[in-house]
């Protein structure tokens, strides 16, 4: 006769895993997956821009001449590679929309992550079809040139052109500045969507290193910007190598943002969990 009754009793449930502030098991491996999508959705956006600026050094000449000057065997690899980037951009805003709206759709409510992605997702679709809309109303107007813009050189004749076009309520220039606003608050929203992940999961240290990198972008951005556009400010080949080199810096860092939110929330679902209270 067997006097054991351990196998008619019902094994011990565990806990779910619910993260600080957070979602359940499934929902954050969902989150992981939707970042890691972004992730390589932002290396091919880079390197795809990287490989343009190379193009137009190669077809241009080391940029001596201009687009409509581009002639024979150049012009061939000019189309060739326009289609090559073309194709690439396509695949990196599909990743880029797919990754961010299935972090959407998981994330968190807690911190606005939740609602910090959805900005982040209109942005990244908004700011192109505003340059699009743009171009469509350019092509539909004609602008009047003055003497006065045609004999300023280069960047600073165009920023004045553009001040002239909005004096003139052009509606493309108003299109294309509102896409110029909005386009850079894709990164920035999703950046502090990083941050809000790294709040609910505890990490108050991660989270600081996302705003020390928001502060640092604006302020290279800034700088960059007073470089081009500063007629004051005389353009020599090592401050550009040097906002080249934070440029640089910058875009390794994000990605490093990107790899600590997924590592972090995959250390918080490996982590041991005690079992259930008994009800």
């Amino acid at each position: 006769m067997e006097l054991s009754t351990a196998r008619y009793l019902e094994p011990e449930p565990t806990a779910p895993i619910i993260l600080p502030n957070g979602p359940d098991e499934m929902s954050w491996t969902e989150v992981t997956k939707g970042l890691f999508t972004v992730f390589g959705g932002y290396v091919i956006g880079m390197l795809n821009v990287c490989g343009i600026v190379a193009l137009l050094w190669y077809t241009t000449d080391e940029f001596k001449k201009s687009i409509d000057q581009v002639s024979g065997n150049p012009f061939t690899v000019l189309l060739l590679g326009g289609a090559v980037s073309f194709f690439a951009s396509l695949i990196s805003s599909y990743l880029l929309i797919r990754g961010k709206w299935r972090c959407v759709v998981n994330a968190p409510e807690q911190r606005g992550a939740k609602w910090l992605m959805f900005a982040s997702v209109v942005c990244i679709c908004s700011g192109p079809a505003l340059h699009l809309a743009s171009g469509f109303a350019k092509a539909a107007t004609v602008t009047q040139k003055t003497d006065e813009v045609e004999i300023k050189p280069g960047l600073e004749r165009s920023m004045i052109r553009y001040v002239e076009e909005l004096r003139e309520n052009d509606s493309a220039a108003y299109l294309r500045l509102m896409g110029c606003v909005i386009t850079p608050l894709g990164p920035i929203f999703f950046v502090l969507f990083l941050r809000a992940i790294h709040r609910c999961l505890g990490n108050i240290a991660a989270a600081r290193v996302s705003e020390l990198y928001l502060l640092f972008i604006v302020l290279l951005a800034v700088g960059s910007l007073s470089l081009l556009f500063d007629p004051s400010v005389k353009v020599r080949f090592d401050l550009l190598a040097i906002l080249g080199i934070a440029w640089l810096v910058g875009m390794a860092w994000f990605f490093l943002l990107i790899l600590s939110a997924v590592f972090g929330i995959s250390a918080h679902l490996n982590a041991p969990r005690p079992p259930a209270e008994p009800l």
